[in-house]
């Protein structure tokens, strides 16, 4: 058992020495930035990404700017882009649409919550969001104010 161990420990270091300087974990980040918590879930946007952490949701450039950021009431389960807006969904029960620089066009509250990224689909005809409750829920994308429910199916 022992000379198996000392062979796999020699073995990693001869590896970590072929590698030399080309290896992945040599390379310090190009930045890097702190949010409170954790990053519950990301989605890239052209040259930006959308993060979803404990605290609410980010807009941050390659570069490592925060774009904007959005505080929800309980960490953000679900973030995905909507023509030009983004779909925010988190723990709290609210599924929100905000305008592209951050602010919110209508939010509803989903019973159950959306639990995961994938519960949430979007495009031209409206929004479907699966909650935990076990409903999936069809939302008017065009309502100004309200996203009200059009149809909910369990």
């Amino acid at each position: 058992m022992r000379r198996t161990f000392c062979l796999a420990v020699a073995l990693l270091a001869l590896g970590s020495l072929a590698c030399g300087q080309n290896s992945v974990f040599r390379h310090d980040p190009l930045w890097k930035y702190h949010v409170p918590g954790k990053v519950n879930i990301m989605e890239s946007v052209g040259n930006r990404t959308l993060v979803g952490a404990e605290n609410g949701a980010y807009l941050m450039d390659y570069g490592g700017k925060i774009v904007w950021f959005h505080p929800t009431g309980g960490s953000v389960t679900s973030i995905r882009p909507y023509e030009d807006k983004v779909l925010v969904a988190s723990s709290d029960g609210l599924l929100k649409l905000l305008f592209g620089n951050g602010t919110v066009i209508w939010e509803r509250t989903v019973p159950g919550y959306v639990g995961y990224n994938d519960a949430v689909a979007a495009d031209r005809r409206g929004i479907v969001a699966g909650s935990m409750d076990g409903y999936v829920y069809m939302l008017d994308g065009t309502a100004p104010t309200c996203g009200s429910i059009l149809s909910a199916v369990s």
